[in-house]
């Protein structure tokens, strides 16, 4: 499984290679890319994706970083 992450603000670019699975959930992804729910949004398609979601082999998802300024 591939699936390929832009995360924002910065714009990096990430792949994730999990060979011999077909599906992952956005937890699981997060947790490989060391954030934690409340730390970002996950979008998929321009649609909010909750940590229970999953992505598939070849889904490209967007990470927005949340920060708080005060």
């Amino acid at each position: 499984m591939i699936v390929r992450v832009r995360i924002y603000p910065n714009k990096k670019e990430v792949i994730i290679k999990k060979p011999g699975r077909k599906v992952m959930r956005v937890m699981s992804l997060l947790r490989e890319l060391g954030y934690g729910v409340y730390e970002v949004v996950v979008v998929k398609g321009g649609k909010p994706l909750t940590e229970d979601d999953v992505v598939t082999d070849g889904d490209e998802v967007e990470v927005y970083e949340v920060r708080s300024a005060g």
